[in-house]
Order: C-alpha cells, then sequence, then structure tokens
C-alpha cells in the first residue's frame, strides 16, 4: 500500500495521489537564482532612535518557465525565487462556500522570516495569523476547518533542508518496504493556509507527478504577470477527491507561485483559485510600523 499524505485545499481533507506512472526525474537541474548586490533599504520607523532597517534583496531570474518539468521544479522550490511577497486571493470550496479574501504578507530571508495572513470568510468571520521566527499567534483562527494549504504529513527524507533545492525525483522516494515516501520543501515562513500559492510544492507532488497526464498549454496573465498553464486530467483517485476530470493551474513564469487554479467536471468548471494581486521583493506595508 502507498502511504497517503493529507492535506486541506480551502477546509478540504485531500490525499496525494499514488498513481503508478512514472514521474519527470529532474537530476542535476540547478536553479537560475541569484541575489543582487544592490538592496531595497527600508526605514520603518520614523524616529531616527528607534529605526528599524529592514533590506530586502532582488533575486534576479534569468529565465522564464518554458517547460512542465521547469514548472514543476519552481512550484516545489518557490521559495528560491523571492525573498518577500504580498499577495490577495480567493477560493472556492466544492461545496461552493466562498473563502472572500485572503491576505498574505511575508518576508522569506535566511535570518529573518515574518508572515501575517488575514483572511475573511464568506460568513463575514475573519481570522489573522502572525509568524515572527518561530513565535506564531493566531486571533480567531481555526486550523481544523479553515486552512487552505495542503498541511501534508509528509514521511521524512534524510537530506532535505530548506536551504537546498529539491527536484520531484528528490520529494519521492521508494522506501525498503516498497512504500513510496513523500517529502515538499520544509515552510520555513508558517505559510499555512496561503501556503499553496506562496509555496506550492505540496500541490506539485499532488497533481503532477505523472507528467504523462498533462501539458504546459500556453501563457496567459494573471495580477499583471506571466504565467504558464499547465492542464491535464487527474488520476482516478484524484478524479473521486475532486469530482472533476481536469485540472487548470497558473504558474508564476518566474517563481513558480500558484497564481490560479481551477478543476472542471463534464465541461462545467469550479473556479478554486484566483490571484487579484501580488508583488515579490518589496517590503510588505504591514511590516513597514515594526
Amino acid at each position: 500500500m502507498e502511504k497517503q499524505i493529507r492535506g486541506v485545499i480551502i477546509g478540504l481533507t485531500l490525499t496525494t495521489i499514488f498513481a503508478s506512472s512514472t514521474y519527470a526525474v529532474l537530476a542535476n537541474q540547478q536553479t537560475d537564482v541569484q541575489v543582487k548586490s544592490e538592496s531595497k533599504v527600508i526605514t520603518t520607523s520614523p524616529e531616527e532612535e528607534k529605526q528599524t532597517t529592514i533590506e530586502i534583496p532582488t533575486v534576479q531570474i534569468e529565465n522564464e518557465i518554458t517547460t512542465k518539468q521547469e514548472a514543476v521544479y519552481r512550484m516545489i522550490n518557490a521559495i528560491d525565487y523571492y525573498h518577500s511577497i504580498e499577495i490577495h486571493f480567493s477560493a472556492t470550496k466544492k461545496a461552493g462556500e466562498l473563502i472572500e479574501s485572503i491576505h498574505l504578507s511575508a518576508i522569506n530571508l535566511s535570518n529573518n522570516h515574518l508572515t501575517k495572513i488575514d483572511t475573511t470568510y464568506s460568513a463575514n468571520n475573519r481570522s489573522t495569523l502572525f509568524y515572527d521566527n518561530g513565535n506564531i499567534e493566531t486571533e480567531n483562527f481555526d486550523s481544523n476547518d479553515k486552512s487552505l494549504g495542503i498541511d501534508t504529513s509528509f514521511v521524512m527524507l534524510e537530506g532535505a533542508s530548506s536551504n537546498h533545492s529539491m527536484t520531484l525525483a528528490d520529494s519521492i522516494k521508494i522506501g525498503d518496504d516498497g512504500e513510496k515516501l513523500y517529502k515538499a520543501r520544509p515552510d520555513a515562513n508558517y505559510y499555512s493556509n496561503a501556503k499553496i500559492v506562496a509555496l506550492p510544492s505540496d500541490l506539485a507532488i499532488n497533481l503532477l507527478e505523472d507528467e504523462s497526464i498533462y501539458e504546459l498549454t500556453g501563457t496567459e496573465k494573471k495580477a499583471g504577470r506571466n504565467t504558464v498553464v499547465l492542464e491535464g486530467s487527474l488520476s482516478d483517485a484524484n478524479q473521486v477527491r475532486y469530482q472533476s476530470d481536469h485540472f487548470k493551474l497558473n504558474i508564476d513564469a518566474k517563481t513558480g507561485v500558484l497564481l490560479g487554479m481551477s478543476f472542471t467536471n463534464n465541461g462545467i468548471e469550479k473556479d478554486y483559485l484566483n490571484v487579484s494581486s501580488v508583488t515579490f521583493d518589496q517590503l510588505p506595508e504591514v511590516f513597514k510600523s515594526n
């Protein structure tokens, strides 16, 4: 029996694909990420004696995604392609309940991980999560039924580290007993219900293990960004899970961040996620007063 990994997409418990088909082996693939020597220096306090400076280096990405293998690789390693992110998105559950707004602000530096997530639900209740380098504060936050990310319970694989890029082949291993072991990039920013957009590694492993069932079909603009479009059919297990037979993903062509996701069943589209705005490598407004 293959192990199942459990997660939640928009309050819905999911399990990971365990298809027997082949998956892309992306060994020896290198990132094309470089950090510019010039940094944006922002003073966050108006009082000179209390000034705190947060420097946001710009990640320079020379090439956009051109193949589906590159798309999967950048989805798994999206945190390597930006040092800060601010993104607004909405999503719909299978049952039709709309999460009206999720606003993520995050700083992703090797020595500074800050995350703030504001969520407004269709029932007009709100939740807030703030993560500061290991310290978590929440308000009206119920991770049991209001988590959008795929908070998986992956089996730990030796050598996996947030400081090292991973390929799809690195993420899927066969144990001594013949069972599949899955491992996504560790989430140093505690993205919680926003992980599906900011670090869609779990989604890549879930849907895209078998590259024979989907294609890179073109490009589209989303939230002012170039995206590549991955479209294809779902495995038998995921057809049952999603009650759909087709999926479409919009992947940011540079960072691998998820900017759109939908599932279709018999030609009827079910919109699950739509990003309205996103910026990278600029200090989010919420952290300017810290």
